[in-house]
């Protein structure tokens, strides 16, 4: 890939232009990818032989082709609507709202990772790492699923200490009781064996 140009919209996502594949490049304000788009040129509508420039007015995409003499207008398709209005709800904190539209772009494709990520880590940032770690191993995200299992665990210790720590005793108090038991019958039984 050779990126000649980048913008970026009002949402925080922003667009790499690649000169050598003719493609565009789609990413969220953390770095992960969302789209890829566009291609080397094959007299269709939406490829590209030398892109040299890209710019955006709020939801289109406009990509100069220097050898074409030509402007392509790319609009965004619902599903592209819909994670845009996912990431945007993720980063100002409305996650109830984000947990929703993430879910209708899991409608529109299933196998769109990073929709599980997200919701994943809304459950991670409300403390559900239950629900958390469910999403993250839907979305292979390896790292976030360690996070939320760890929280987990650290979470089940905390609220059954008491009780793991009783049963502990009790196991302890038991085996000593039996042992002593045994003690006891073993020191009978050699006394009256050797009575006899």
């Amino acid at each position: 890939s050779t990126f000649v140009d980048i913008v970026s919209d009002e949402t925080g996502i922003y667009y790499d232009l690649d000169a050598k594949r003719g493609r565009i490049f789609a990413y969220d304000m953390d770095g992960n990818l969302l789209f890829v788009f566009g291609g080397p040129a094959t007299f269709q509508t939406g490829t590209f032989i030398l892109p040299v420039a890209i710019e955006t007015d709020g939801e289109n995409l406009y990509v100069l082709d220097l050898s074409l003499a030509s402007i392509t207008v790319f609009e965004p398709t619902e599903f592209a609507r819909s994670v845009r209005r996912g990431v945007v709800e993720y980063q100002t904190g409305s996650y109830l709202e984000s947990i929703e539209t993430w879910n209708e772009v899991i409608r529109q494709n299933v196998n769109f990772d990073l929709a599980y990520s997200k919701i994943g880590r809304i459950h991670y940032r409300q403390k559900s790492y239950r629900e958390a770690m469910n999403f993250f191993k839907l979305a292979n995200d390896k790292p976030n699923y360690s996070n939320a299992f760890f929280r987990y665990r650290q979470e089940l210790l905390r609220k059954n200490f008491g009780i793991s720590m009783t049963i502990i005793a009790l196991i302890i108090i038991a085996f000593r009781i039996i042992r002593k038991y045994f003690r006891n019958w073993k020191l009978k039984k050699q006394q009256g064996g050797s009575g006899l």
